[in-house]
Parts: structure tokens; C-alpha cells; sequence
């Protein structure tokens, strides 16, 4: 079987286990991936805290918010509907708020599924 190249964006090398597997969304748009520990140096950097907003996608909070996006959206969808119906903000909003679930089908299908699919070693 061949083995899954993740190259990490921070020192270039592979990622080869998917516990060490850290992907994090620049500007919550652009998924970024590194070794956990690369991700706790990035996180250390001022200018890196200053100007980047950034949220880890696989772990913790962007979990939950995948799996609590769908109902934002209807919320965020209803809620615009009713106070100015607009079909042009429900769906802006609808794609805002669905969002974060697309981003972590994203990193799952392009990146922890070929890293779980390795063999054990």
C-alpha cells in the first residue's frame, strides 16, 4: 500500500500518524496542516497571534462547531427570512453558517481519511 504524503506547512516534513495530524483554518477559510507540535510553535508567534485568526478544525471547538453548524444555519436562514426576506442574505447566511461543517468534510476526506487508512505499524 502506498503510502499517504501529508506534508506539514510549517517545516515541510510528512505527516504520517493522524494523532499528530493538526489542521487548523487561516481567516476560519484556509485549511493549514501540521505536526502538533509545529501548531503549538505557530501558536506561540505574536505577530502569528496578531494577525492570524486562525482555530484548530479536527479537535475541540471545531468539532463542535461542525456538528452544531446545521442548526445555525436554520436559524441564521429563518431569522433573516422573516425580519427582511431576502432569498439574497438567507442564502449568504445559509453558506456562512454551513460553513464549518464543509470545512471538516474537507480536511476529513482530503487528509484523516488516507492517514487512517495506513496500516499500524
Amino acid at each position: 500500500m502506498k503510502q499517504a504524503a501529508i506534508a506539514c506547512d510549517r517545516c515541510g516534513n510528512d505527516i504520517e500518524y493522524l494523532d499528530d495530524l493538526m489542521v487548523s483554518a487561516l481567516w476560519g477559510l484556509i485549511p493549514k496542516k501540521y505536526h502538533r507540535i509545529c501548531y503549538a510553535e505557530r501558536e506561540k508567534e505574536v505577530i502569528y497571534q496578531m494577525f492570524y485568526l486562525t482555530y484548530p478544525v479536527n479537535f475541540g471547538m471545531g468539532n463542535l462547531a461542525a456538528v452544531l453548524s446545521p442548526l445555525i444555519t436554520i436559524v441564521l436562514v429563518w431569522g433573516v427570512w422573516n425580519a427582511a426576506h431576502s432569498l439574497i442574505l438567507a442564502v449568504f447566511f445559509g453558506i456562512v453558517g454551513i460553513w464549518p461543517l464543509v470545512l471538516r468534510l474537507f480536511v476529513y476526506w482530503k487528509w484523516e481519511r488516507p492517514l487512517s487508512s495506513l496500516p499500524i505499524r
